[in-house]
């Protein structure tokens, strides 16, 4: 084999010596925050303590630590970089971070709550079975076999899960899906 392949020039392990793992205390460290990441950290809590005023309760405890988060993140960055500091350069990373949660919280917080049930708060599966049901003429109603057969994810699927689906959007008074019959030979369509 060496002679029609040539010689093996990848490292083999028993080549290698073996690694000593030496258990102990991590080094620690203290790392101050200046004046100016004080004062920025004290006027973000109260701005977001000013905006949770006006807002919902689920609110309230997210805005009180968003400021905290803030100053762990600007805490761990001027840790990596080595610095006995937090400086302004590493708070402004941290808040902007942490505003960036706020903003995805506040989405969050409005597909939970949203009266309006849209094809997109929906899964993805409910979404393709509406899509099927919205590019069907005004008055047709079709199976859930027909339904379970216009896309290949629906295929896959299979017509009994489909037809599961659409009894749930059937029964749901939030979407225009209506039911005709029982069973196999149901027939769905939009109000």
């Amino acid at each position: 084999m060496q002679e029609a392949h040539g010689e093996d020039k990848k490292r083999k392990r028993e080549n290698k010596p073996d690694f000593q793992v030496e258990k102990g205390d991590l080094p620690q460290s203290q790392v101050w925050m200046s004046d100016a990441v004080y004062q920025a950290h004290n006027a973000y809590y109260n701005a977001l303590a000013t905006l949770a005023t006006n807002l919902d309760e689920r609110f309230k405890s997210t805005y009180g630590r968003l400021p905290e988060k803030a100053l762990r993140i600007a805490m761990l960055l001027a840790s990596l970089e080595g610095c006995q500091t937090i400086d302004m350069r590493h708070w402004g990373r941290g808040q902007q971070i942490t505003e960036h949660w706020r903003r995805d919280f506040h989405e969050m917080i409005a597909q939970i709550s949203s009266e309006d049930m849209s094809i997109r708060n929906y899964g993805d599966n409910e979404a393709q079975i509406l899509n099927v049901l919205t590019k069907l003429e005004a008055g047709t109603h079709v199976t859930a076999r027909f339904v379970s057969h216009q896309t290949a994810k629906l295929r896959k699927l299979g017509a009994p899960e489909v037809r599961k689906i659409l009894d749930d959007l059937a029964e749901s008074s939030d979407v225009n899906v209506i039911k005709e019959g029982t069973g196999k030979g149901a027939l769905y369509g939009l109000k």
